[in-house]
């Protein structure tokens, strides 16, 4: 019952256009129903607070929006390895970025018990799934850009294989948070690694469009693009 009274609260909150332009910015997504983040959020706070966040997300969601709540219920629930099995079970459910990085940043990993979730989060590397793939990346650009792990994130992303954009994307953006946080160590890495060539051009394209790396670094940057 809980599932179908927030599905039709959705639905009061639907804003056609708003539709349209989140169908273009996820357009492997068909079932949209139109609804900011905002409300989505609101919605899973309440569910939460009254304790109807189980009940909820025992219901396969069928709506994007839907996913989104049950990603940020399921991500607030996520506190040490206790909760692990939560994380685990809804890593399947992500099918399109936007539910992925929903999920990976608010989940709050306790500092004690980071090396565990690594250990875990590392075996979606592996995964022929695209959006497992991303989950990884997202996970280790969420919570993982430090000293304690760069030189283990600079030998992942020499071992990046994945072929899907969202992957690739990832991987790029994990590059070029990594050279906005660490840079004189990540420069290092720019010049020796072994990264493949499309997803390597696409980091150094978003370091350049990022509004934290100085124009004076541009040369630089643009020199080490691969042809």
């Amino acid at each position: 019952m809980i599932y179908l009274n927030v599905q039709q609260e959705l639905f009061q909150k639907q804003e056609t256009q708003y539709k349209e332009f989140m169908q273009k910015s996820i357009p492997n997504e068909s079932n949209l129903i139109g609804v900011r983040m905002g409300y989505l959020k609101q919605t899973a706070n309440r569910l939460i607070k009254n304790g109807l966040w189980q009940e909820y997300i025992l219901h396969q969601a069928f709506y994007h929006e839907e996913k989104i709540i049950q990603a940020l219920i399921m991500a607030s629930q996520i506190k040490s390895k206790q909760e692990m099995t939560l994380f685990e079970s809804f890593v399947p459910h992500i099918t399109n970025w936007a539910i992925c990085d929903c999920f990976c940043t608010y989940i709050k990993i306790n500092p004690e018990e980071k090396e565990i979730f690594f250990k875990v989060i590392q075996k979606y590397l592996k995964s022929d799934k695209e959006f497992e793939v991303r989950v990884a990346l997202v996970m280790l650009l969420m919570h993982y850009i430090n000293s304690n792990y760069l030189d283990r994130i600079f030998k992942i992303l020499d071992e990046f294989s994945h072929q899907g954009y969202y992957a690739q994307m990832a991987a790029a953006w994990l590059l070029s948070l990594c050279y906005v946080k660490h840079k004189d160590k990540t420069k290092d890495y720019l010049l020796r690694s072994k990264l493949d060539n499309d997803t390597f051009n696409k980091g150094i394209q978003k370091m350049i469009e990022s509004n934290l790396v100085s124009k004076d670094e541009y040369p630089f940057l643009k020199a080490l693009k691969r042809r």
